[in-house]
This record gives structure tokens, C-alpha cells and sequence, in this order.
């Protein structure tokens, strides 16, 4: 997922506002996967060169990807989709790698 700050600054939006849009589009590219009929869509959604970002920026986004996850929970289930890391949740928020942890199970 690259691009969301930009695509906000082109919309004169605050760059943390792209965040959200980023979401909205992941959402949208699922369910075309869905519709194609992948069995695997691996997501690169925070890299490590993103804990470089301000403090502020980095929160939104750790809480965003807590929203997404509850949100989007009953989606998953329904479709039988599987979420998997790859990567290490450890520099994450506790909130956060319990509900990845939670969702991973769930799902």
C-alpha cells in the first residue's frame, strides 16, 4: 500500500487523510480478488522505513489498522478468508497485536 500520502496532498487533503482512503481502496481490491477467484493477495501495508514517520502518522495509521481489523472481521469470516503476517508485530502496539492475533485466529 503505497501512495496514500500522495494521493492526499494531490486531493489538498492532510497527508494522514490518505490513510483512510488506502483502507477503502484495500477493501475494494479484496473483493476483486474475491470476484477473480485469488487464493493469495499478500498486502505490504507498513514497512520499517514507515517507523521513520512522525509519532502522530504512525499512531493514526496503528489505529486505523485496528479499525480495519474489527471492521472488516465478519467480511473475512464470511468469504473464508485466511489473514496471515508476515513480518514481526512485536514493535506494534499491544492493542494492535492483539487484534491481529485475534483476527488471525478467527479467521
Amino acid at each position: 500500500m503505497d501512495g496514500n500520502r500522495r494521493w492526499a496532498k494531490r486531493n489538498n487533503l492532510p497527508s494522514v487523510m490518505g490513510h483512510p482512503k488506502g483502507a477503502e481502496t484495500l477493501t475494494e481490491i479484496v473483493k476483486a480478488a474475491l470476484d477473480l477467484r485469488i487464493k493469495i493477495l499478500t498486502v505490504f501495508a507498513f514497512s520499517t522505513e514507515n517507523w521513520g514517520r512522525s509519532n502522530e502518522e504512525i499512531t493514526d495509521v496503528m489505529n486505523l489498522f485496528s479499525i480495519y481489523l474489527k471492521k472488516q472481521l465478519k467480511f473475512m469470516i464470511e468469504r473464508k478468508i485466511s489473514l496471515n503476517v508476515i513480518g514481526d508485530l512485536k514493535k506494534c502496539p499491544l492493542f494492535l497485536q492483539n487484534d491481529f492475533n485475534d483476527t488471525i485466529e478467527k479467521t
